[in-house]
C-alpha cells in the first residue's frame, strides 16, 4: 500500500501515457513516439548534442495514427499542431550511443489540443 500511495503521490504527468510506436513529423524531422498522451509524446532521437531540442523550444508537429477495428478496413488518421519542449534526457547508457550521436529522450507538450487533418480508409 505505501509504495502504491507513494509512487501516485510522486508520479508528475497530468495524463496518463499509452506506450505506443507512432510515427511522428516535427518540422522537417521524422521520429517515433516512446509513449504518447492527451498532453504531448515522448521520443527519442541520436544527435551531437541536445540544443536544437532544449525545453522552450517550439515545433510544428504531424502525428500518423494506424486503427484496427475488427470488421472494418484500417484507418489512418493525421494529427497536426503545435508542441513545446519540456525536457531533454540524455540517456547515458553506451548502447545507446553510436557513431551517430548520443541518444536523447525528448519529452514535448502539446500547446493546445490537435487537430485531425484526414481519415483515409
Amino acid at each position: 500500500y505505501y509504495m502504491e500511495k507513494f509512487s501516485k503521490e510522486n508520479e508528475r504527468r497530468a495524463d496518463q501515457r499509452r506506450e505506443q510506436a507512432l510515427q511522428i513529423r516535427l518540422n522537417d524531422l521524422q521520429v517515433r513516439t516512446k509513449n504518447i498522451c492527451s498532453g504531448g509524446v515522448y521520443f527519442e532521437v541520436i544527435k551531437d548534442d541536445s540544443e536544437p531540442y532544449s525545453p522552450g523550444k517550439t515545433f510544428a508537429l504531424e502525428i500518423t495514427i494506424s486503427t484496427t477495428e475488427s470488421g472494418f478496413p484500417n484507418k489512418m488518421v493525421k494529427l497536426s499542431g503545435v508542441g513545446i519542449i519540456v525536457r531533454t534526457d540524455l540517456k547515458t547508457d553506451e548502447k545507446d550511443s553510436n557513431i551517430y550521436g548520443k541518444k536523447f529522450g525528448v519529452a514535448l507538450k502539446f500547446k493546445k489540443k490537435l487537430t485531425v487533418d484526414s481519415v483515409t480508409f
